[in-house]
């Protein structure tokens, strides 16, 4: 009975087991996704991996397609050679009146906007007065812009006072020194922070303090250059007001003249106009004065190109956007379910296919999104729950199935060959395999030891069933070598079939090469047993092909798979008239072999169970090629 439960449960329940495993591991993975997202995660338990796949996407877009950046932004930097070479401008900080000078020679040249990323926190260490002279060159210029920066990260997210636009407030501010503050044109903070990954990828546009809010540096340069305020920048940011910024490549994506060549205007001799209508960044990239931070392009990008590239971001229009938490989560659900559907109704090697096939489209669209449209679209946890889906379902597959397939496959060990076995177990799960009982034509073959009562009169029990066990163990391996069936041994009688559980073309030839051989390892076998003194015995045989019903047929206390039918019976007293070396085969089977065998044509003979007579041949041997 479990025999017919276990089948009908590999079949009918699998797929409902299998869903539930697969919906579990849907909600594993919008759990990992779901848990973190409000501790400064932005995709939960996958954040690192999320985060570095951002970066790789970034850099494969640069890779193939063309830089977006605005020729006019010019970043004068204070390089290691400005600071340490030969006719360097000496020990860093340089006093005041220098800065001054650059202002001054920029004016000339024409600069739009002329921005600092370098902070005046404190008075001149040299000369006060340089302190004036420096005020003095920016309020004349009237386009500078000086850095102010924040102390403190962030406030937890219950204190904002304006949940629309998420302006985060800040405890404490840091500004230049008073008369260089009140001489520029605008302030702009220059703190970016990193992520959870300790890399730098966005920037938050606007800050507040004591109620009055300041912009990052990139985007004060940005409403000086367009003349424009910020509403009509169209600005796309997130709900926190912070934008990605968009890197365009390593180090050196813009233009570059260093700190000492315009402080002693020697770019001059060649590019008089060089700096006329361009939008100037003054920063450090020197490795001593340590503004290196880690980005998606390089892990030592300079600060100063970092603002650089906001200001790009800005006057480019160029932002990343990415898919939104809903969105993420109706991916994962719904791409996990696409998965628990499909995966189960495959066999573990075609689901591992699918998966990879599903894994690579799902990495494409991703990669494609943002080449073309600069959008993040959530990937990770969508691999996740591809590859948890399988690994979930295959693995219950491989360690419940299988343990119950080899449960099988002990059972029918017992009836068929191993290679039999395996085509069994390997169709299990085909919808139009069955070991339920149903109508097939198959040929049967019953055999029976003719003397067999008066030989083991002669001998004693334990001599009897080790040559009935001999018999067998032949018989058996004979039946096999044929892909037969053995259906049961009755005392010396074997019963086979040839059809099921699985079927050939030619069942009825090898039933038959079966009993011929089958005849002659019992010569042998019995010149065998002469030396032992077991008296002659012989074997008589009847071979019938016919529509029977095959399958688990018993009680729910006893089950067995069998034949059962006219035809059954047929063979049977074939094999009962069939004298010791006679092989008999019905007409059924005569029409299916008679193009192979030598037989001889017998009288039609009456047969218990038929009311007319039956038409039988012996069979003599197979005919020659």
């Amino acid at each position: 009975m479990w025999i017919k439960e276990l089948a009908k449960w590999i079949k009918n329940y699998r797929f409902i087991i299998l869903s539930g495993i697969g919906i579990l591991c849907v909600f594993i993975v919008l759990f990992m996704y779901i848990i973190c997202v409000n501790q400064n995660m932005e995709w939960g338990l996958f954040d690192k991996y999320e985060w570095g796949f951002v970066d790789t996407r970034l850099n494969i877009r640069n890779l193939f397609k063309d830089k977006n950046t605005n020729e006019n932004i010019v970043i004068v930097d204070v390089d290691d050679y400005t600071t340490l070479g030969e006719e360097g401008l000496g020990q860093w900080p340089f006093p005041r009146s220098y800065y001054a000078e650059i202002i001054k020679t920029l004016s000339e040249d024409g600069a739009k906007v002329i921005c600092f990323d370098i902070l005046f926190f404190e008075h001149d260490r040299i000369n006060p007065d340089n302190d004036l002279i420096f005020a003095e060159a920016i309020k004349e210029a009237g386009n500078v812009i000086l850095p102010m920066a924040f102390t403190d990260l962030e406030v937890p997210h219950n204190s904002f006072k304006d949940q629309n636009i998420f302006i985060i407030n800040r405890s404490s501010v840091e500004f230049p020194v008073e008369v260089l503050r009140d001489s520029a044109a605008a302030l702009g903070f220059t703190d970016v922070f990193p992520e959870s990954d300790g890399t730098y990828r966005r920037v938050q546009l606007i800050k507040k303090h004591q109620n009055k809010n300041y912009q990052t540096l990139g985007l004060q340069m940005a409403t000086c250059v367009l003349n424009l305020n910020l509403e009509k920048l169209h600005i796309r940011s997130d709900n926190k007001k912070r934008i990605f910024i968009n890197y365009q490549g390593e180090y050196r994506t813009f233009k570059y003249v260093t700190f000492y060549e315009v402080y002693k205007k020697t770019y001059r001799e060649k590019y008089p106009d060089f700096f006329k209508d361009k939008y100037v960044i003054i920063g450090s990239t020197a490795k001593a004065l340590g503004d290196l931070k880690a980005t998606p392009v390089s892990n030592a990008f300079p600060g100063v190109e970092i603002q650089a590239t906001i200001l790009n971001t800005i006057l480019q229009h160029d932002y990343i956007t990415q898919s939104s938490p809903l969105l993420d989560i109706f991916l994962i659900f719904t791409i996990g379910i696409m998965m628990v559907c499909l995966l189960p109704r495959f066999s573990p090697l075609f689901a591992t296919f699918i998966v990879l096939i599903s894994g690579g489209i799902i990495l494409f669209i991703s990669i494609i999104l943002f080449i073309s449209k600069n959008f993040i679209l959530t990937t990770i946890p969508l691999i996740t729950v591809t590859g948890l889906c399988y690994i979930g379902i295959t693995s219950y597959r491989l360690i419940t199935e299988e343990r119950h397939k080899r449960k099988l496959k002990n059972i029918f060990q017992r009836y068929v060959s191993s290679q039999v076995v395996n085509v069994i177990v390997k169709n299990l799960d085909r919808d139009d395999f069955s070991l339920e009982g149903k109508r097939k034509r198959m040929t049967l073959l019953f055999s029976d030891i003719r003397n067999f009562t008066p030989m083991s009169e002669k001998l004693k029990p334990e001599e009897v069933v080790n040559i009935l066990n001999e018999y067998f163990t032949s018989m058996t391996e004979i039946i096999f070598k044929y892909d037969g069936t053995i259906d049961k041994f009755m005392g010396d009688c074997i019963m086979a079939f040839w059809g099921a559980p699985i079927s050939h073309e030619d069942d009825a030839l090898r039933a038959v090469k079966s009993a011929l051989e089958m005849q002659s390892k019992l010569k042998d076998l019995q010149k065998k047993w002469e030396n032992k003194g077991v008296p002659p015995v012989a074997m008589g045989m009847g071979i019938n092909t016919g529509e029977v019903v095959v399958g688990n047929i018993g009680s729910p206390e006893r089950m067995e798979y069998t034949a059962i039918g006219d035809d059954v019976n047929l063979a049977s007293r074939l094999q009962a008239v069939a004298e010791g070396g006679q092989i008999f085969i019905s007409q059924s089977t005569f029409e299916e072999v008679k193009d192979k065998i030598e037989v001889k044509s017998l009288e039609p003979i009456k047969v218990k169970g038929k009311a007319e007579f039956v038409t039988v041949y012996e069979v003599s041997g197979l005919k020659e090629c």
